[in-house]
């Protein structure tokens, strides 16, 4: 759920359809456009590269992705390589 800073009611919800669907629901939190903007002028600006731990190659690696993910045994990003 972004968008909650603008205010935290939401007029006609109707809740049945979300119990139905098992929906869950989770908050973000972000700063604003401005920070955002800010924050990518530091990383061109000082050429801050992610870590990556591994690149898988091709949507055929999804899996293995995920279950490199799943071990917890990585430090940095996962990483699967789509040809565009």
């Amino acid at each position: 759920m972004i968008g909650s800073v603008t205010g935290a009611e939401v007029e006609k919800l109707s809740l049945p359809p979300l119990f139905m669907r098992s929906v869950t629901m989770r908050g973000v939190a972000v700063g604003s456009r401005d920070l955002f903007e800010d924050m990518n002028r530091a990383i061109s600006r000082e050429h801050i590269r992610p870590v990556v731990h591994r690149v898988f190659s091709g949507l055929g690696s999804f899996h293995d992705a995920l279950a490199e993910l799943a071990s917890g045994s990585h430090f940095g990003k996962v990483v699967v390589e789509v040809a565009g």
